[in-house]
């Protein structure tokens, strides 16, 4: 019995490895992908979503990584969409309420993510 194990279990590695491809494999040779495009993007969309609360006249991690990386690389066809839940909790208090100074510096951090982006700026508004 234990020699039938050992010879199924070598038939079975057999197989397995014998099924294996090491190269790309196409029905129709016409539908083979040579090589990938290389042209550069037309236009690029940044989608923003939930931009986190800034330091006071500063801005988050995450919209400082931002600003840096669209520096030299964004153009004037491009678009930066934030995406809403851009104040907490429940959007821009009234003047002289509670918690307006946050919210205000939250959206400003935001904003000044944007001075450098050469494109379009959309902020959705909402949940």
């Amino acid at each position: 019995m234990r020699k039938n194990n050992i010879i199924l279990t070598l038939l079975a590695v057999f197989l397995f490895s014998a099924c294996a491809t090491y190269k790309e494999q196409y029905k129709d040779e016409d539908n083979k992908i040579e090589n990938l495009p290389t042209d550069k993007p037309i236009q690029t969309f940044y989608l923003i979503g939930d931009a986190g609360k800034s330091p006071v006249n500063g801005m988050s991690k995450g919209l400082t990584i931002l600003d840096e990386h669209i520096k030299d690389k964004s153009t004037k066809k491009d678009y930066m969409i934030f995406l809403g839940d851009n104040i907490y909790p429940a959007g821009l208090p009234k003047k002289d309420e509670a918690g307006r100074d946050n919210a205000v510096n939250a959206l400003e951090g935001q904003i000044k993510a944007t001075k450098n982006f050469k494109g379009e700026v959309v902020f959705i508004p909402g949940n």
